[in-house]
């Protein structure tokens, strides 16, 4: 009885084992093609399309992460935080259309990430899957070189309230300067 006990307990664990090793071989890593971006070198602050082709077993959701840093050349070199862009499907090709988000990139990386028969796979650790993009400054609207402004915010275009606040200023203190003189 025990020898019957035994055999059935090890011919159980060895059943177990080989089904659990075919659910793990079954799981077959999605094929991604590298990320296009329209337009391919985009301007700050402008809408880009994404798009990456997936195919796999059962796709079901694909988002593309993309991060978005300043020039690599300064020595303020940084990232922004990584975004998620949920992208949809026609044909096996996924698609999103979102603006850049932030005026001071320079360039910027993103990758897949895919959900496949209930798997999710992100392939930001794997290098041959992201697309790396250049980042043009956005139009400049009076061609000075800024941002239509002289630094703080205002516009180059604005009455110089400040100036005129200043005027009135100096013309009080040399009227009670010369006031206090007559005296």
């Amino acid at each position: 009885m025990e020898k019957i006990f035994k055999n059935t307990l090890v011919t159980i664990l060895a059943i177990g084992i080989f089904v659990s090793m075919a659910g793990i071989t079954s799981a077959v890593e999605p094929t991604v093609n590298t990320i296009e971006l329209t337009p391919t070198q985009p301007k700050q602050k402008t809408e880009v399309t994404f798009t990456v082709e997936v195919t796999g077993e059962n796709i079901s959701e694909v988002w593309i992460e993309v991060e978005e840093c300043t020039d690599p050349n300064s020595a303020n070199y940084f990232c922004h935080p990584v975004y998620n862009l949920s992208a949809t499907e026609d044909n096996g090709v996924w698609s999103v259309t979102k603006t850049l988000e932030y005026s001071d990139t320079a360039e910027g990386h993103c990758w897949p990430v895919v959900l496949d028969n209930g798997t999710w796979y992100s392939f930001k650790m794997d290098f041959s899957k992201w697309t790396n993009f250049t980042v043009l400054p956005a139009d400049e609207p009076n061609g000075n070189g800024g941002n239509g402004g002289n630094g703080n915010g205002d516009s180059d275009d604005s009455p110089g309230f400040e100036l005129i606040l200043v005027m009135i200023s100096l013309i009080a203190v040399i009227f009670i300067y010369k006031r206090k003189r007559i005296r």
